[in-house]
Protein backbone atom coordinates (compact mmCIF):
# COMPACT_ATOMS: atom_id res chain seq x y z
CA UNK A 1 0.00 0.00 0.00
CA UNK A 2 1.24 3.49 -0.65
CA UNK A 3 2.03 5.69 2.28
CA UNK A 4 -0.73 8.07 3.38
CA UNK A 5 -0.92 11.28 1.39
CA UNK A 6 -1.46 13.90 4.01
CA UNK A 7 -2.83 13.22 7.45
CA UNK A 8 -6.12 14.93 8.20
CA UNK A 9 -6.03 17.62 10.86
CA UNK A 10 -7.80 15.29 13.26
CA UNK A 11 -4.97 12.73 13.32
CA UNK A 12 -1.32 13.35 12.68
CA UNK A 13 0.73 10.19 12.74
CA UNK A 14 4.47 9.68 12.60
CA UNK A 15 6.09 6.97 10.49
CA UNK A 16 7.03 5.01 13.64
CA UNK A 17 3.41 4.95 14.82
CA UNK A 18 2.31 3.50 11.49
CA UNK A 19 4.34 0.32 12.04
CA UNK A 20 5.89 -1.92 9.39
CA UNK A 21 4.15 -1.83 6.03
CA UNK A 22 3.20 -5.52 6.09
CA UNK A 23 1.30 -5.46 9.38
CA UNK A 24 -2.27 -5.10 10.54
CA UNK A 25 -1.28 -1.97 12.43
CA UNK A 26 0.02 -0.23 9.30
CA UNK A 27 -3.01 -1.15 7.20
CA UNK A 28 -5.50 0.02 9.82
CA UNK A 29 -3.56 3.24 10.42
CA UNK A 30 -3.41 3.89 6.68
CA UNK A 31 -7.17 3.60 6.32
CA UNK A 32 -7.79 5.69 9.44
CA UNK A 33 -5.67 8.49 8.03
CA UNK A 34 -7.61 8.27 4.79
CA UNK A 35 -10.80 8.38 6.91
CA UNK A 36 -11.86 5.07 5.37
CA UNK A 37 -13.14 3.59 8.63
CA UNK A 38 -15.10 0.74 7.06
CA UNK A 39 -11.98 -0.48 5.25
CA UNK A 40 -9.99 -0.30 8.51
CA UNK A 41 -12.61 -2.51 10.17
CA UNK A 42 -12.52 -4.88 7.19
CA UNK A 43 -8.76 -5.22 7.67
CA UNK A 44 -9.28 -6.23 11.28
CA UNK A 45 -12.02 -8.72 10.33
CA UNK A 46 -9.81 -10.19 7.59
CA UNK A 47 -7.00 -10.58 10.10
CA UNK A 48 -9.38 -12.23 12.56
CA UNK A 49 -10.49 -14.78 9.95
CA UNK A 50 -6.93 -15.86 9.06
CA UNK A 51 -5.56 -19.22 10.13
CA UNK A 52 -2.65 -18.92 12.54
CA UNK A 53 0.05 -21.46 13.36
CA UNK A 54 0.00 -20.64 17.04
CA UNK A 55 -2.58 -22.41 19.17
CA UNK A 56 -4.77 -20.11 21.27
CA UNK A 57 -3.66 -16.99 19.36
CA UNK A 58 -7.08 -16.26 17.90
CA UNK A 59 -8.76 -16.83 21.23
CA UNK A 60 -6.37 -14.49 23.05
CA UNK A 61 -6.44 -11.62 20.52
CA UNK A 62 -10.19 -11.66 19.86
CA UNK A 63 -11.08 -9.26 22.72
CA UNK A 64 -8.36 -6.87 21.56
CA UNK A 65 -9.64 -6.95 17.98
CA UNK A 66 -13.17 -6.20 19.24
CA UNK A 67 -11.79 -3.31 21.27
CA UNK A 68 -9.88 -2.00 18.22
CA UNK A 69 -13.12 -1.99 16.20
CA UNK A 70 -14.89 -0.12 19.02
CA UNK A 71 -12.10 2.46 19.03
CA UNK A 72 -12.40 2.93 15.26
CA UNK A 73 -16.14 3.52 15.65
CA UNK A 74 -15.41 6.06 18.40
CA UNK A 75 -12.82 7.83 16.23
CA UNK A 76 -15.31 7.96 13.34
CA UNK A 77 -18.03 9.44 15.56
CA UNK A 78 -15.72 12.04 17.10
CA UNK A 79 -14.25 12.94 13.73
CA UNK A 80 -17.77 13.67 12.47
CA UNK A 81 -18.30 15.98 15.45
CA UNK A 82 -14.91 17.61 14.90
CA UNK A 83 -15.89 18.67 11.39
CA UNK A 84 -19.07 20.32 12.63
CA UNK A 85 -18.55 24.03 11.95
CA UNK A 86 -20.95 25.11 14.68
CA UNK A 87 -18.68 23.85 17.47
CA UNK A 88 -16.53 26.31 19.33
CA UNK A 89 -12.77 26.13 18.96
CA UNK A 90 -12.35 24.89 22.53
CA UNK A 91 -14.90 22.11 21.96
CA UNK A 92 -13.09 21.09 18.76
CA UNK A 93 -9.80 20.95 20.67
CA UNK A 94 -11.45 18.86 23.37
CA UNK A 95 -12.79 16.43 20.76
CA UNK A 96 -9.39 16.30 19.09
CA UNK A 97 -7.78 15.33 22.41
CA UNK A 98 -10.33 12.57 22.89
CA UNK A 99 -9.66 11.25 19.37
CA UNK A 100 -5.91 11.30 20.00
CA UNK A 101 -6.55 9.33 23.20
CA UNK A 102 -8.62 6.77 21.25
CA UNK A 103 -5.90 6.57 18.63
CA UNK A 104 -3.23 6.02 21.30
CA UNK A 105 -5.39 3.28 22.84
CA UNK A 106 -5.64 1.70 19.39
CA UNK A 107 -1.86 1.74 19.00
CA UNK A 108 -1.45 0.18 22.44
CA UNK A 109 -3.98 -2.49 21.47
CA UNK A 110 -1.95 -3.38 18.37
CA UNK A 111 1.21 -3.50 20.48
CA UNK A 112 -0.54 -5.84 22.93
CA UNK A 113 -1.57 -8.11 20.03
CA UNK A 114 2.09 -8.20 18.94
CA UNK A 115 3.16 -9.04 22.51
CA UNK A 116 0.69 -11.90 22.65
CA UNK A 117 2.02 -13.30 19.37
CA UNK A 118 5.62 -13.00 20.57
CA UNK A 119 4.79 -14.62 23.91
CA UNK A 120 3.03 -17.56 22.25
CA UNK A 121 5.91 -18.02 19.79
CA UNK A 122 8.35 -18.08 22.70
CA UNK A 123 6.25 -20.65 24.59
CA UNK A 124 6.03 -22.75 21.43
CA UNK A 125 9.80 -22.66 20.98
CA UNK A 126 10.36 -23.59 24.64
CA UNK A 127 8.08 -26.61 24.39
CA UNK A 128 9.78 -27.71 21.17
CA UNK A 129 13.19 -27.45 22.83
CA UNK A 130 11.93 -29.38 25.85
CA UNK A 131 10.62 -32.21 23.66
CA UNK A 132 13.87 -32.31 21.65
CA UNK A 133 15.97 -32.43 24.83
CA UNK A 134 13.85 -35.21 26.29
CA UNK A 135 14.11 -37.18 23.05
CA UNK A 136 17.88 -36.84 22.88
CA UNK A 137 18.38 -37.74 26.52
CA UNK A 138 16.05 -40.75 26.27
CA UNK A 139 17.77 -41.90 23.08
CA UNK A 140 21.17 -41.74 24.77
CA UNK A 141 19.92 -43.73 27.77
CA UNK A 142 18.28 -46.37 25.54
CA UNK A 143 21.42 -46.64 23.39
CA UNK A 144 23.62 -47.01 26.47
CA UNK A 145 21.41 -49.73 27.93
CA UNK A 146 21.40 -51.57 24.63
CA UNK A 147 25.18 -51.33 24.23
CA UNK A 148 25.90 -52.47 27.76
CA UNK A 149 23.53 -55.38 27.47
CA UNK A 150 25.00 -56.42 24.14
CA UNK A 151 28.56 -56.07 25.41
CA UNK A 152 27.72 -57.81 28.65
CA UNK A 153 29.14 -54.90 30.58
CA UNK A 154 26.83 -55.01 33.56
CA UNK A 155 29.64 -54.74 35.99
CA UNK A 156 29.82 -52.81 39.21
CA UNK A 157 31.19 -49.78 37.33
CA UNK A 158 28.20 -49.75 35.03
CA UNK A 159 25.83 -49.96 37.99
CA UNK A 160 27.47 -46.84 39.47
CA UNK A 161 27.28 -45.01 36.14
CA UNK A 162 23.69 -46.15 35.60
CA UNK A 163 22.61 -44.97 39.05
CA UNK A 164 24.28 -41.58 38.45
CA UNK A 165 22.61 -41.16 35.04
CA UNK A 166 19.23 -42.19 36.39
CA UNK A 167 19.56 -39.73 39.25
CA UNK A 168 20.54 -36.93 36.83
CA UNK A 169 17.64 -37.77 34.54
CA UNK A 170 15.07 -37.76 37.33
CA UNK A 171 16.47 -34.48 38.67
CA UNK A 172 16.39 -32.89 35.20
CA UNK A 173 12.85 -34.11 34.58
CA UNK A 174 11.62 -32.82 37.94
CA UNK A 175 13.12 -29.37 37.22
CA UNK A 176 11.29 -29.25 33.89
CA UNK A 177 7.97 -30.36 35.27
CA UNK A 178 7.91 -28.60 38.62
Amino acid sequence: MPSPKEAPKMLEVSREEMGRSDTLRYNVNYFLLEENYDRAIEEIEAYRSRDFDLPQYKEKINPYLNYAIDLIHAIRAKNGLFKNASLTRSKQQEIQLVVRGHYQDLQNTFKKIDQIRNQLQLEDMKSTIWVAQAFVFTSVVVAMVYLFRELGAFSSNFKIIWDELTEDFVEWLSRLLF
